[in-house]
Formats: C-alpha cells, sequence, structure tokens
C-alpha cells in the first residue's frame, strides 16, 4: 500500500466515523422528542406512581389512592410516619413510600379498598396541624394532590368544634304526644277537636 492509498484509507475512516456521530446524535435527539410527546416508556415510568389526593384534620389524615381496579393491594403504615402502597393493575406495578410529617397512632389507623380507589385514614400521634403532610421540605411529588373534597382550613374545624358546643343554637325537637286509643270515630272527632262531641 503506497502513501496515497493509505491517505485515501484515513479519510473513509473519518467520513464513516462522522456518519457514525450524526446517526448518534439523530438517535439521540429523536428520543429527546419521544420523551417530550411521552413515548411509551415515559408512560410507564409516570404511570407507576398512582395519583394520591390528602387533606386533614386536627387528629387525622385522609389518603386517597386512585387506582381503579387495582390487585393485590399492599399497604403497610409505620409509628415515624411511613406510608408504603404497592398494587398491580393489567400487568403494570404501582408503588408510592410517603415520609409523612410527623408520627402516627397505627393501631386506630384504618383504610378501606374499594374498587375505584383505596382510602386511608391515618390518627395523627399528636392532635395539631401539620405544615405540610410530607417530612421533606421542597417541592412535593406530581403525583401527590390535595383533595379539595375533604380540605377544611385550621379556622374551619375551631368554627364548626364552637358550633358544636354551643347548645343554645341547637333546636329543641317537640316532644310528640302518645296517641290515644279509642274507636276510629272518636279518633277523627279528637283530631277536629271534638272531644266533648265524641265522649257523649
Amino acid at each position: 500500500m503506497d502513501e496515497e492509498e493509505g491517505k485515501e484509507m484515513e479519510k473513509w475512516v473519518e467520513v464513516e466515523r462522522a456518519i457514525m456521530e450524526e446517526e448518534k446524535w439523530m438517535r439521540r435527539k429523536e428520543r429527546r422528542k419521544e420523551g417530550e410527546r411521552g413515548t411509551p416508556v415515559m408512560e410507564e415510568i409516570n404511570r407507576r406512581h398512582p395519583i394520591v389526593k390528602w387533606a386533614q384534620r386536627s387528629d387525622k389524615i385522609y389518603l386517597t389512592v386512585e387506582l381503579p381496579d387495582a390487585k393485590d393491594v399492599n399497604l403497610k403504615l409505620e409509628p415515624e410516619g411511613k406510608f408504603n402502597f404497592s398494587a398491580n393493575k393489567d400487568g403494570v406495578s404501582y408503588e408510592v413510600d410517603l415520609e409523612l410529617f410527623d408520627k402516627v397512632n397505627t393501631k386506630e389507623s384504618k383504610f378501606n379498598i374499594g374498587t375505584r380507589s383505596i382510602g386511608y385514614v391515618i390518627k395523627k400521634a399528636e392532635k395539631k396541624w401539620w405544615s405540610r403532610l410530607l417530612k421533606g421540605e421542597g417541592k412535593p411529588p406530581a403525583f401527590l394532590k390535595v383533595d379539595w373534597d375533604k380540605w377544611i382550613d385550621e379556622e374551619d374545624e375551631n368554627e364548626k368544634a364552637k358550633d358544636d358546643m354551643d347548645f343554645s343554637k341547637k333546636s329543641k325537637k317537640k316532644k310528640r304526644k302518645p296517641r290515644q286509643k279509642g274507636k276510629p270515630l272518636q279518633q277523627i272527632m279528637r283530631k277536629l277537636k271534638l272531644n266533648c262531641i265524641s265522649k257523649t
């Protein structure tokens, strides 16, 4: 192989390298575009966390996991405030791991697995309002949302408690008079306030 053929060969190698680099760059660009559109791979990642809604009272937390027709549901709640959920649906695994703001009472907490969602009423270890649901500060995960159907503010709960204690506002129920037994004609007369006639 002479010098001229060697130079020609090096040019071809460089051209092939350039083509390979171009193809790699195009593939990366395509992947980025697919990621923005939401490819099946991206959707698979997003689907692994179901929507979780939450609301609170001074003594409890309401958690609702929205996952219709979930199978093999596993729930775990620890006194330190760690909440774990896992389930399957249509061959896809779903998981939620949350570290709650404060300690909880696991014995008095209750859950219900329904066909549309999984509800968990978590009893707080200490009766107080939490400033947020999760222990960690910063932006909460995208799948975690406020349950506006159950949400009330601390002031609203305090007002409701005051109303419940104010007995003057409660309406007094009228006591019903016991029915007097008698003949049908006498009952009709009594209804018409004609007791004096019915007695004769």
